[in-house]
């Protein structure tokens, strides 16, 4: 063998060494890695098998049942003792959030309960809740609010009544102004429903009851017929002007 071959040889161990040398150096790398990972999770896994342990061992010291179930009673006891502080701070918390008593709350319950039923006058209504002995404060306060909302109205009531006795049965002002008098209705209230009638429509309404009536007085006197017809109308509730300017058109 030359000395060319013999120094080539040399250099290929020594390669060899440094690769095999290199292989070991990285495997002792990656196996420190490993370890480092184990011993890392390892407090993780301590830490839940500690909670299993825990949980294990609550479970052994909960107390069973009796054989007479007297542990599950006791439970049902405190639900039931729950369930009626949870009912009574809930009454509390609507009273509080209402801003209003007891006395206040009941007023505005039955004030709700009458008005669903029909239209009431202001007077009708104060009976209803006096009649329930509900404290004049509180009726105060919840006929207040219910006149800001529109709820209560004894004008538009009185005009109703008004149109209704007019139109409906044929009667006059003196009939609607007794009408709105038992519904409790103020005078003021009344005299001025009264003063917007139409006096033309008052008037059209008791000439035609009068012709109406004279279909049954053919055979009596002008004299007479003018007296019957006056009383009908009079009892009709029209006043003496709406009377006379009515039988004026019929008989002249």
């Amino acid at each position: 063998m030359n000395d060319d071959n013999v120094v080539s040889l040399g250099a290929w161990r020594r390669d060899a060494d440094d690769r095999s040398e290199q292989t070991a150096t990285a495997s002792n790398h990656r196996q420190q890695s490993a370890d480092a990972s184990v011993i890392s999770l390892s407090p993780r896994v301590r830490a839940v098998q500690g909670q299993g342990q825990a949980h294990t061992e609550a479970q052994t010291q909960t107390p069973a049942a009796g054989p007479t179930g007297e542990t599950e009673h006791h439970t049902d006891e405190l639900d039931a003792e729950g369930a009626l502080t949870g009912a009574a701070d809930a009454a509390t918390a609507l009273g509080e959030m209402l801003g209003a008593d007891p006395e206040l709350l009941q007023a505005r319950a039955e004030l709700d309960r009458l008005l669903t039923r029909r239209d009431r006058t202001e007077s009708e209504l104060r009976g209803a809740l006096y009649a329930h002995e509900i404290a004049p404060a509180a009726v105060d306060a919840v006929i207040a609010e219910a006149q800001q909302r529109g709820d209560i109205d004894d004008r538009q009531i009185a005009q109703d009544i008004a149109e209704q006795i007019l139109r409906r049965r044929g009667q006059g002002t003196i009939v609607i102004r007794r009408a709105l008098e038992e519904r409790g209705l103020d005078r003021s209230v009344i005299d001025d429903t009264l003063a917007d009638l139409d006096g033309d429509q008052q008037v059209d309404r008791a000439e035609a009851l009068a012709r109406k009536r004279l279909r049954s007085l053919g055979a009596q006197t002008p004299s007479a017929q003018r007296q019957r017809l006056s009383a009908t109308l009079q009892r009709k509730g029209f006043d003496s002007e709406t009377v006379h300017l009515a039988i004026a058109r019929v008989l002249g």
